[in-house]
Protein backbone atom coordinates (compact mmCIF):
# COMPACT_ATOMS: atom_id res chain seq x y z
CA UNK A 1 0.00 0.00 0.00
CA UNK A 2 2.90 2.69 0.96
CA UNK A 3 4.23 2.11 -2.73
CA UNK A 4 0.27 2.97 -4.29
CA UNK A 5 0.54 6.10 -2.31
CA UNK A 6 4.02 7.07 -3.13
CA UNK A 7 3.25 6.26 -7.22
CA UNK A 8 -0.17 8.42 -7.03
CA UNK A 9 1.33 11.29 -5.06
CA UNK A 10 4.22 11.28 -7.60
CA UNK A 11 1.78 10.65 -10.81
CA UNK A 12 -0.38 13.71 -9.03
CA UNK A 13 2.26 16.21 -8.82
CA UNK A 14 3.97 15.25 -12.24
CA UNK A 15 0.72 15.49 -14.07
CA UNK A 16 0.29 19.00 -12.27
CA UNK A 17 3.85 20.43 -12.84
CA UNK A 18 3.30 19.05 -16.54
CA UNK A 19 0.00 21.05 -17.00
CA UNK A 20 1.03 23.92 -15.59
CA UNK A 21 3.98 24.08 -18.08
CA UNK A 22 1.42 23.69 -21.00
CA UNK A 23 -0.81 26.41 -19.68
CA UNK A 24 2.21 28.68 -19.32
CA UNK A 25 3.18 28.25 -23.07
CA UNK A 26 -0.12 28.65 -23.92
CA UNK A 27 -1.08 25.14 -25.42
CA UNK A 28 -5.14 24.74 -26.17
CA UNK A 29 -7.10 22.25 -23.38
CA UNK A 30 -7.74 19.95 -26.41
CA UNK A 31 -3.54 19.13 -26.84
CA UNK A 32 -3.99 18.59 -22.89
CA UNK A 33 -6.82 16.22 -23.40
CA UNK A 34 -4.80 14.34 -26.47
CA UNK A 35 -1.90 13.92 -24.45
CA UNK A 36 -3.57 12.10 -21.64
CA UNK A 37 -5.20 9.82 -24.24
CA UNK A 38 -2.20 8.92 -25.46
CA UNK A 39 -0.52 8.33 -22.31
CA UNK A 40 -3.23 5.95 -21.04
CA UNK A 41 -3.36 4.14 -23.63
CA UNK A 42 0.22 4.18 -24.34
CA UNK A 43 0.69 2.95 -20.33
CA UNK A 44 -2.11 0.19 -20.60
CA UNK A 45 -0.64 -1.08 -24.10
CA UNK A 46 2.98 -1.11 -22.11
CA UNK A 47 1.61 -3.12 -19.23
CA UNK A 48 -0.68 -5.68 -21.10
CA UNK A 49 2.51 -6.46 -23.03
CA UNK A 50 4.73 -6.65 -19.80
CA UNK A 51 2.59 -8.96 -17.73
CA UNK A 52 3.51 -11.98 -17.47
CA UNK A 53 1.53 -14.76 -19.27
CA UNK A 54 1.05 -17.03 -16.58
CA UNK A 55 -1.05 -14.97 -14.33
CA UNK A 56 -4.46 -14.75 -16.54
CA UNK A 57 -4.36 -18.51 -16.20
CA UNK A 58 -3.76 -18.34 -12.26
CA UNK A 59 -7.03 -15.59 -12.19
CA UNK A 60 -8.80 -18.05 -14.22
CA UNK A 61 -8.29 -21.22 -11.97
CA UNK A 62 -8.55 -19.08 -8.53
CA UNK A 63 -12.05 -16.80 -9.41
CA UNK A 64 -14.63 -16.83 -11.66
CA UNK A 65 -15.09 -13.97 -14.00
CA UNK A 66 -17.27 -11.73 -11.80
CA UNK A 67 -16.17 -13.03 -8.56
CA UNK A 68 -12.95 -10.73 -8.73
CA UNK A 69 -15.24 -7.83 -8.57
CA UNK A 70 -16.96 -9.10 -5.38
CA UNK A 71 -13.49 -9.72 -3.56
CA UNK A 72 -13.40 -7.14 -0.65
CA UNK A 73 -9.81 -5.74 -1.87
CA UNK A 74 -10.71 -4.96 -4.90
CA UNK A 75 -14.11 -3.09 -3.27
CA UNK A 76 -11.99 -1.37 -0.96
CA UNK A 77 -9.51 -0.42 -3.58
CA UNK A 78 -12.60 1.09 -5.90
CA UNK A 79 -13.49 2.71 -2.86
CA UNK A 80 -10.20 4.47 -1.95
CA UNK A 81 -9.71 5.14 -5.65
CA UNK A 82 -13.34 7.09 -5.93
CA UNK A 83 -12.85 8.87 -2.68
CA UNK A 84 -9.48 10.96 -3.64
CA UNK A 85 -11.33 13.03 -6.05
CA UNK A 86 -13.79 13.87 -3.22
CA UNK A 87 -11.24 14.14 -0.37
CA UNK A 88 -9.52 17.09 -2.72
CA UNK A 89 -12.23 18.93 -3.38
CA UNK A 90 -13.46 19.12 0.33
Amino acid sequence: MPWFHGVLTAGAIGGALLAAGMVRLGVPMIVHLAAVAIAVVGSVALASLRAPESSQARVNQRFSRRSAWLEPRTLCMGLLAMSFPLAKEL
